[in-house]
């Protein structure tokens, strides 16, 4: 009967997908991505991590302000590049005769700029994501390249830790940049972190199969209208 399908077409009008709903985690996401970024490389991480380090930041994307984006990527550009290069504070300090505390305020500096590039790289995405929907994750790939390409060339350019060398000890991706450069192995692990994120925003299903998340009342209000007959889905109809 149709008295039925009411509790179920309310029902998908009031759930959303668990992980992307709640604003509130957001941020989590962001340091969560981070954090992976910075695991996928030496000394403590391991290169599989990379290919779903992005993935939790472009879920958080899917909702909020740019300056919201412009936020998220920039703690988890932080995260990133803090676990990365924690390092040179060290060198600074014993080789560069600096001042310890000086070294940690030079190195927080330099974290801070190379977030900079994270954070623009949310803005764009959610900009994207914002006009075109989940699908503009699928553009991830080229614009994560587009800011490994500016943090590389402008400004003198610091290319460290990009994301295609944290594959440099797994022979069959780390080969691929003999032909596409690290910019080409950056590409592929992005990729593949852009479409975990498009899985989970749109559910595997409707993702695997290529098609676009369902919303079945408004389904129905259409087949509704073409029938000429609003009582049949009284709950739909409004």
């Amino acid at each position: 009967s149709h008295g039925g399908d009411a509790p179920d077409c309310r029902a998908v009008q009031a759930l959303g997908h668990p992980l992307t709903s709640s604003r509130s985690l957001d941020y989590f996401w962001a340091v969560l991505s981070g954090s992976l970024f910075a695991l996928s490389f030496p000394r403590f991480g391991h290169p599989a991590i990379a290919w779903i380090a992005l993935t939790p930041l472009l879920v958080a994307l899917q909702h909020g302000s740019l300056t919201r984006a412009f936020f998220l990527g920039l703690i988890a550009g932080v995260v990133y590049f803090t676990g990365t290069i924690y390092w040179t504070t060290e060198v600074m300090a014993v080789y560069g005769h600096l001042e310890f505390v000086v070294a940690i305020l030079v190195n927080a500096a330099l974290v801070a700029y190379m977030a900079l590039f994270t954070a623009f790289f949310a803005v764009v995405m959610g900009r994207l994501v914002a006009r075109l929907g989940s699908s503009a994750l699928l553009a991830a790939a080229l614009v994560w390249v587009s800011t490994e390409l500016g943090r590389t060339y402008l400004f003198t350019g610091f290319p460290w830790v990009l994301l295609g060398y944290s594959q440099m000890k797994v022979l069959p991706v780390a080969q691929l940049a003999s032909i596409f450069g690290v910019y080409g192995v950056s590409a592929l692990v992005a990729m593949v972190s852009a479409a975990a994120a498009v899985i989970v925003v749109e559910g595997p299903q409707d993702s695997l199969a290529g098609a676009p998340t369902i919303n079945h009342c408004r389904l129905r209000k259409a087949i509704i209208n073409a029938n000429t007959n609003t009582a049949a889905y009284p709950q739909c109809a409004a």
